[in-house]
């Protein structure tokens, strides 16, 4: 079945097979239908019919309506045409005049605006007077066959008068420069689309070298950003292996010169041991009860407070400072007092010397067994600052007492 469509987009119509429709509908109403390009486009159902000829004949408006066929010819008109077209074969041939009612009947491909509507009724008008006169000559051959041959020449004559076959002629440029118009409208729509295809090539070219240039551009700045986040790192580490090589430095210093300290104490006491031992020291001026002494004395009930240092406290006063293991300080004054005395004290200092006049330094060995004992008996060690803080703050306590 063939079906007569009007496209809504191009504001054209065209005859298709209904197979070609997507899906299937009714007359007057609008479906997809598959064009030449194997595309589908909308338009809307005009008629349906078996007959292609006779959907050809049908002409439509420029808003899709269906126009009436009122200038159209009857069938008894045309049998009268072709009678007497028979009777003149020395001015018309019948084939030729077929191919010319073939032209004339041809549907027109272009869309019929409005506008033209007055100018093709005119034309239709001049041919069907032509046909009415046509058919006027073949009554009055029927009427008079003695003057046949006169009456044939004569119309031929008014035939050729009334210009039929320029009408033809007319046509048939009608029609070659519509069938123009439409190749170079075609020719156009081809152009544009081929521009457009080349304008969307030439769009995704340059959207694709944008993304590309973004892309580098990301992967720049990532890597910018890795190198500068490495080099930050390895200025870190480098300044966090100076300052622990600085902090081991300082350890090792202070070891030194507590070791230095302790040699030169112990190089003292042994001197004056000796001096003792050969009389150059007077007995007489030690003092047994000075606790500073009793210190370095071993006896009956006494210990040890480091086995490496020279330093003995009473076992049950060491028994009695237990209760300090919890507090590291006041475990360090407690036993300060206990073996220096809070009246030698009075005149001492922590470490060093002391830019006051007759203030001397705690014995260095006394010091060390202290905070050997303290930071490896209590819960949690001094730091080595902190054990020479608390040495000072309570040789000051001492000074100046709280009222």
């Amino acid at each position: 079945m063939f079906v007569l469509v009007f496209w809504t987009i191009t504001k054209d119509f065209s005859i298709v097979q209904e197979r070609d429709l997507c899906p299937n509908a009714d007359e007057g109403e609008e479906t997809m239908v598959k064009y030449k390009d194997n595309k589908k486009y909308k338009a809307k159902i005009l008629k349906k019919s078996y007959d292609e000829q006779y959907l050809r004949k049908i002409r439509v408006s420029s808003n899709g309506e269906i126009m009436p066929m009122k200038h159209q010819s009857s069938k008894g008109e045309k049998r009268k045409r072709e009678e007497i077209l028979q009777k003149l074969p020395g001015v018309f041939d019948t084939n030729h005049e077929k191919s010319n009612d073939e032209i004339i009947k041809k549907p027109r491909i272009r869309l019929i605006e409005e506008s033209d509507e007055e100018e093709i009724d005119k034309d239709i008008e001049d041919e069907e007077s032509s046909i009415d006169d046509t058919n006027s000559s073949s009554k009055k051959t029927e009427d008079d066959d003695d003057d046949n041959d006169d009456f044939d020449d004569h119309l031929g004559d008014d035939l050729d008068a009334d210009g039929f076959h320029n009408d033809n002629e007319m046509i048939e440029k009608r029609v070659r420069e519509r069938e123009e118009r439409e190749r170079a409208e075609e020719a156009r729509k081809v152009r544009e689309r081929e521009e457009r295809e080349r304008a969307e090539e030439a769009r995704r070219v340059r959207e694709r070298e944008e993304r590309e240039r973004a892309e580098e551009a990301k992967r720049e700045r990532e890597r910018e950003e890795r190198e500068r986040a490495e080099q930050a790192r390895r200025v870190l580490e480098r300044e966090e292996r100076e300052r622990a090589e600085e902090a081991r430095r300082v350890r090792e210093r202070e070891e030194r010169d507590r070791a230095e300290e302790a040699r030169r104490e112990r190089e003292r006491e042994e001197r004056m041991r000796l001096e003792q031992m050969n009389g150059l020291v007077n007995p007489q001026q030690v003092d047994e009860n000075d606790q500073l002494v009793r210190c370095r004395q071993a006896g009956n009930g006494r210990v040890p407070l480091v086995t490496a240092y020279n330093v003995w406290i009473d076992k049950a006063r060491l028994v009695y400072f237990q209760r300090y293991l919890n507090s590291p300080k006041d475990l360090t004054r407690h036993l300060l007092k206990e073996l220096v005395g809070e009246g030698n004290l009075y005149n001492m200092c922590a470490r060093g010397k002391s830019k006051v006049e007759g203030i001397v330094p705690i014995p260095q060995d006394i010091v060390s067994a202290v905070e050997y004992y303290v930071n490896r008996k209590c819960s949690f060690s001094l730091k080595p600052g902190e054990f020479t803080n608390t040495i000072n703050f309570m040789i000051g306590s001492i000074r100046h007492p709280r009222r």
